[in-house]
């Protein structure tokens, strides 16, 4: 199943040598998890749109449970609040609040425990 959504990163992690699993706050499904394989190697298309509090449009398939990204299109940087140069404590209460949301899954509108 292919789909589309716009999102904003709220949190990035590295896994594996290449590879992230992001975390996207969407409209329509609430926070969904996104695998991005090779965006940490230098020459990946789609590394300039897995970074934190980046706003974008993910285009993303989903193979045994989970969402991979296929492509994706940047719509706005937010690039201050991701930078050391910003207050660690606002990145932090924005992240915290977004988290206190209930958690949603992929497919449905109903909230899940983790």
């Amino acid at each position: 199943m292919r789909g589309t959504s716009d999102g904003l990163i709220i949190k990035e992690r590295a896994m594996g040598e290449s590879d992230k699993l992001l975390t996207v706050l969407t409209a329509d499904k609430g926070k969904i998890l996104i695998c991005a394989k090779g965006v940490r190697s230098l020459k990946s298309k789609n590394a300039s749109l897995c970074h934190a509090f980046t706003y974008a449009n993910f285009e993303y398939y989903e193979r045994n449970g989970m969402f991979w990204l296929a492509s994706g299109e940047v719509k706005e940087h937010f690039l201050g609040l991701g930078s050391p140069l910003t207050s660690p404590t606002l990145r932090t209460s924005y992240r915290e609040r977004i988290f206190r949301t209930p958690r949603f899954c992929g497919f449905c509108s109903t909230p899940f425990s983790q």
